[in-house]
């Protein structure tokens, strides 16, 4: 009867590497023999087809990883690699995330195709957890820190950053993605802090920006022309930083509805009005003079009395002067955020 056991240490290369070139793989070497009628023989074969497999746990379980590699043997011993390039998959998850998402022990099953697997199944080391460095490397991915995370020069993160503790950046710090912070970011004084989305932002001093409104928000400004702060414009009609101010200078302004003349960017009113006649109320003038006549006659009393009516106009009055139809104003300035 033969059985197959295995001699198995695991080996870990040091390489002078850039960013760009970890290697996703972890040497492996080990020895066969076999059993033969009780004897242990080295085994005689050349080479052979090896199952190896990752579990989470040391016996029975589901393997997480696995690849069938065809090996060389020299007296039993073999060499190869553990990656995602050799040999064929024999299902699970590539070998970075399994690895990566590790919060274990990993262990390494491994048997000569047709065979059974070789027992006990030995521990993944320290050496070849180093492919979950590649994350942290590069910040490939999503990254979460637990503990305390200090950068002394710039921290530069293409995918989402998740902080459950402490983030401390000594310099530049720029993120092209989200960042989480559960107690919230912490701005040394004097540093600038530029939020791209919606913020609340709370700070025990002083924060200098352009604001919470959006680009195009109109507000009113107490001071003079030439105190307008950086980010805004004097709506003037003039174009800043690519966007088109209107004109408000002298201007009420009334909310854009349906009613006539009242669509967004129309303008109306008049800053002086004198009534013609069609704008006053109907009315009418009533003028009655009257002149009375008597005839008294000789023989008797006899007497007469006519009446002759006529129509008169009166002169003109008023001085065809406007009126003020305004109510009680304060002049302030209309500025708009423009960046």
């Amino acid at each position: 009867m033969k059985r197959c056991s295995w001699l198995l240490w695991v080996g870990c290369t040091v390489w002078a590497l850039s960013a760009s070139a970890v290697p996703l793989a972890i040497p492996y070497q080990g020895v066969l023999s076999e059993v033969v009628d009780g004897v242990v023989t080295t085994m005689t074969a050349k080479s052979a087809n090896l199952e190896v497999r990752l579990y989470s746990v040391a016996t029975g379980g589901t393997a997480l990883w696995g690849r069938e590699v065809a090996v060389t043997l020299d007296n039993g011993a073999f060499n190869m690699e553990l990656s995602d390039s050799v040999g064929s998959p024999l299902g699970g998850g590539t070998l970075e995330s399994v690895i990566s998402a590790a919060t274990g022990t990993l262990y390494i099953g491994l048997k000569v195709k047709g065979g059974e697997e070789i027992t006990p199944r030995q521990r993944l080391l320290s050496s070849a957890y180093a492919i979950a460095a590649k994350t942290a490397h590069e910040s490939a991915g999503n990254f979460t820190v637990k503990g305390k995370l200090t950068a002394a020069s710039n921290a530069v993160v293409t995918g989402n950053l998740t902080l459950n503790n402490t983030l401390n950046v000594h310099s530049n710090a720029h993120f092209e993605a989200w960042v989480w912070c559960k107690n919230g970011i912490s701005v040394a004084a004097g540093a600038p802090a530029t939020f791209y989305t919606d913020a609340v932002v709370k700070a025990p001093a002083t924060i200098s920006g352009y604001g919470t409104i959006p680009i195009g928000g109109i507000i009113m400004w107490s001071g003079t022309e030439n105190q307008i702060p950086d980010g805004w414009a004097l709506c003037n009609g003039s174009t800043v930083n690519g966007k088109q101010t209107p004109d408000l200078r002298g201007r009420f302004v009334v909310g854009a509805g349906t009613g006539s003349g009242y669509n967004v960017n129309n303008t109306g009113g008049a800053n002086q009005v004198t009534l013609t006649v069609a704008q006053m109320p109907k009315h009418s003038h009533t003028t009655r003079t009257s002149k009375e006549h008597a005839f008294l006659g000789l023989a008797n009393s006899y007497w007469a009395v006519w009446y002759d009516e006529q129509t008169v106009q009166t002169g003109e009055a008023g001085g065809d002067q406007p009126h003020e139809n305004r109510p009680p104003y304060y002049a302030l300035c209309y500025i708009m955020r423009v960046k």
